[in-house]
C-alpha cells in the first residue's frame, strides 16, 4: 500500500512537471506569467474541490460512488486531452518534440 502511494505521488509530480513544460513551451513571451497563474488557479481549485466532490459522491452512493465518480471525471479529462492536444499535434505535425 505504501509503495503504491509513493508511485502514485511520483507519477503526479511527473505529470505536473510535463504539463508545466508543455505550458511554457506553448506560451508566448509576454503571456507566460498569465498562463502559469491560470494553471495554478485551476490546480489549487482542484485541490480545494476534491474533498467536497468526494463527500458529495459518498453520501448518496456509498464508498463505491467515489470510484465511479472519479472514473467518470477521469474519462472526461482523457477525452478532453485527446481532443485538445492530440489533434492539435497532428495538425501541426509535431508530437512531443
Amino acid at each position: 500500500m505504501i509503495v503504491s502511494r509513493c508511485l502514485f505521488g511520483i507519477s503526479l509530480v511527473i505529470a505536473q512537471a510535463s504539463l508545466e513544460l508543455l505550458l511554457f513551451k506553448s506560451s508566448a513571451g509576454g503571456q507566460m506569467h498569465l498562463n502559469y497563474s491560470m494553471a495554478m488557479v485551476f490546480q489549487n481549485g482542484g485541490q480545494l474541490l476534491a474533498p467536497l466532490t468526494a463527500s458529495m459522491f459518498l453520501i448518496p452512493f456509498g464508498g463505491s460512488g467515489i470510484f465511479y465518480g472519479g472514473s467518470a471525471i477521469g474519462m472526461v479529462c482523457l477525452l478532453l486531452w485527446l481532443t485538445l492536444f492530440i489533434r492539435k499535434s497532428f495538425r501541426i505535425g509535431v508530437i512531443f518534440k
